[in-house]
């Protein structure tokens, strides 16, 4: 079986809504034809998205028109014609922002907590054609050349309140007045109209993605709102929140709006996000997961799928392959399987060190990695993880966790953290508790050999704190709070000691990174306690463990 056939092979593997390349033939049979006039006339024409005609010196580029008609695959097995009228923004030279941030997975879990314990009404919302009502504000400016072939429009309009405007001149330039498909400043032309909503309804941008609306002396935030794009996750008291979905809803024009109640569920930035009662919210990456199917992949390898889980997979398994285990054929199969795989343990962070090891092996593509990478996947499908949040109530203390895992044999350390958000200074020690509000967590490799495990502690310690100050910094925005109460963990008896004598005593290459942690940590105001190895969540970002031997 050759690389050509993985290529048929791998795209059965991704199931779900997905958009397919129309054929000439269709085209030609017009099974687009009143999809390319409805972005036409409603996309294009509706939103003014093309002005006057230009010359070719009075615009910084010209850049070239296209039409794109694909079908669009829903998960109920149907589909439906699609067309997109889009620039070629290879050729728009301009220098002009395009950046467009996401939110991070500690955001979305920061924001799904706060509204939980602050007992808010929780939505989500879609912006309809967010790029092409968004105003280029640039000081240059582009113009488009129309294609050849545009839709014939009737002589009646088949759409209301759609302005009867034409370009009859195929081929002439126009100029491009809104955030035209295509175009590399799109996106951002939308969160800048985005941002001027923002500020007129009162909220400000505290994070990536993340504007709250919160009273001008200061104080707790009344409501918050969060983007991916143009989908919009907005919470408020429950009396306000319909008049914050009605108003944004005005100023940006929704294309469908809900309300995540109890017992509801709703996919923000690829996420489950599921209400279970109003003072607690799941979140998962189950329907993503659902939406793989591994058959493929084991035809790829030319093996039945087991039947009961795999004993054998251990960190051994998702070791770099050797020079006579590489097999280039593999090599596509394992990209797209580990990208699928490191968006699976998004949600997922008892086997986010799966993820983070076996993508290690990418340069390397072997058939026992890309049995690996299966295998993983067919774990996270048969057992799905989620992240659970409970209420914290108005005053919230934040109690973070460190970890590496170190090998004596060749001095490398791969180092861990977690950060959770709770009510309470003690710690429960039940299993359930030990899993709730994990805000943010991750782990890596040191980026140089270590003399000792304590060493690779000091190490995993500076890693955690480089990312702590944000987290603080949205807590205290979100809650209206001055002071932030943060508690460090550590099961390593050496390093507290180290930490309360100020002295790397195992290994004085380490003094530099000590120094500054107990800086950092004095600026934070934040306490280092240390607890038992049973007791250290970070364990988990830091080995490869089976499904229910995580914490062991």
């Amino acid at each position: 079986m050759g690389a050509a056939v993985y290529e048929e092979e791998m795209s059965r593997f991704k199931k779900g809504s997905t958009q397919l390349p129309a054929i000439k033939e269709e085209i030609n049979s017009r099974s687009h034809k009143l999809a390319a006039l409805k972005e036409w006339l409603v996309n294009i024409v509706g939103n003014r998205t093309l002005g006057r005609r230009v010359k070719r010196n009075e615009v910084r580029a010209v850049v070239g028109m296209g039409w794109r008609y694909t079908w669009k695959e829903t998960d109920d097995g149907g589909r439906k014609p699609k067309a997109r009228f889009f620039a070629k923004g290879f050729l728009d030279g301009r220098l002009v922002d395009t950046y467009v941030g996401t939110p991070s997975v500690a955001g979305i879990n920061t924001v799904c907590l706060f509204i939980v314990s602050t007992g808010m009404e929780m939505g989500a919302a879609d912006v309809t054609a967010a790029f092409l009502t968004s105003k280029d504000h640039n000081a240059e400016r582009v113009g488009a050349t129309l294609p050849s072939m545009l839709p014939r429009v009737p002589e009646v309009n088949p759409f209301k309140d759609i302005p009867d405007d034409k370009y009859d001149e195929p081929g002439g330039t126009y100029l491009v007045e809104m955030g035209l498909y295509g175009l590399p400043c799109a996106a951002q032309l939308f969160d800048h109209k985005l941002e001027g909503v923002y500020k007129e309804l009162g909220f400000k941008r505290v994070d990536t993605a993340i504007a709250v609306k919160a009273p001008p002396e200061g104080g707790r935030a009344q409501a918050i709102v969060m983007n991916w794009i143009d989908d919009l996750l907005t919470g408020a008291p429950p009396k306000e929140h319909k008049a914050l979905q009605e108003t944004l809803n005005q100023r940006l024009g929704f294309g469908s709006v809900c309300v995540i109640g109890e017992g509801s569920e709703r996919k923000f930035s690829g996420v489950d996000i599921s209400r279970v009662s109003t003072e607690e919210i799941h979140l998962s990456q189950v329907s993503y997961l659902e939406n793989t199917d591994t058959a493929p992949l084991w035809e790829i390898l030319k093996e039945k799928r087991p039947s009961k889980p795999w004993k054998g997979l251990d960190g051994k398994s998702v070791e770099p392959s050797t020079e006579e285990e590489v097999d280039n054929q593999y090599e596509k199969p394992i990209r797209i399987g580990v990208g699928t795989l490191q968006w699976g343990v998004r949600m997922n962070p008892l086997c986010t060190v799966w993820g983070h090891t076996v993508a290690q092996s990418i340069s390397k593509p072997s058939r026992r990695v890309f049995k690996t990478v299966v295998r993983i996947i067919e774990m996270l499908k048969g057992h799905p993880d989620k992240r659970i949040f409970t209420s914290v109530g108005l005053v919230p203390i934040v109690h973070a966790y460190f970890d590496a895992a170190f090998k004596f044999a060749t001095y490398a350390a791969r180092l861990g953290y977690v950060v959770r958000i709770l009510h309470l200074i003690e710690l429960r020690g039940d299993l359930r508790s030990l899993l709730e509000n994990w805000i943010m967590w991750a782990t890596k490799r040191a980026g140089r050999k270590v003399g000792s495990s304590t060493a690779g502690e000091v190490l995993a310690f500076e890693f955690l704190l480089k990312k702590l100050f944000g987290i603080v910094a949205l807590v205290k925005a979100m809650w209206g709070l001055k002071k932030v109460r943060v508690i460090v963990y550590t099961d390593s008896g050496p390093l507290h000691d180290q930490f309360r004598s100020c002295k790397a005593q195992t290994d004085a290459t380490m003094q530099g990174v000590l120094e500054w942690c107990i800086q950092e940590m004095r600026v934070l105001g934040a306490d280092l306690q240390w607890i038992a190895r049973s007791r250290n969540v970070a364990n988990v970002i830091t080995k490869c463990a089976l499904p229910g031997g995580e914490m062991a």
